[in-house]
């Protein structure tokens, strides 16, 4: 995929959640995009790319509300091997889901389930609490 087209995926991504778009960036290896969610949290969603440009790994980075806590970080990392399905799929599924430790191993089992993720073990991870809490699926 070519930057611009990477640019649109996260756009897309980030209007599905109502996020606000403060900045898109990239180069030849990763795009991201900035913003901020309904909650007033940062949001990152980072696109990385192989040498060919295809999008291999979608992230997403949510710093919580209060600026000088890790207790209420997120971080969703999942390998794909179809951005396009992977993003148009989950859509905004989780714009209204509280992850905790007591379902991190339940949303991380039902994102691998998702369109456009890569096959085997570990494509996708959660970290909550500052990675006090994680899951892999």
């Amino acid at each position: 995929m070519k930057t611009k087209q990477v640019k649109r995926l996260l756009r897309k991504a980030a209007i599905a959640n109502d996020f606000v778009i403060d900045e898109i960036t990239g180069n030849k290896k990763e795009v991201d995009l900035f913003g901020k969610n309904p909650r007033g949290g940062d949001v990152l969603i980072s696109a990385k790319r192989n040498k060919s440009g295809k999008v291999i790994e979608v992230s997403y980075f949510n710093s919580g509300s209060d600026p000088f806590s890790i207790y209420d970080n997120l971080y969703i990392s999942v390998d794909v091997d179809n951005a396009k399905k992977f993003v148009s799929e989950i859509g905004d599924t989780f714009s209204d889901t509280l992850i905790s430790s007591k379902n991190i191993d339940a949303v991380a089992s039902f994102i691998d389930t998702f369109n456009g993720v890569s096959p085997g073990n570990y494509s996708t991870s959660i970290s909550i609490n500052g990675g006090l809490d994680y899951s892999f699926a």
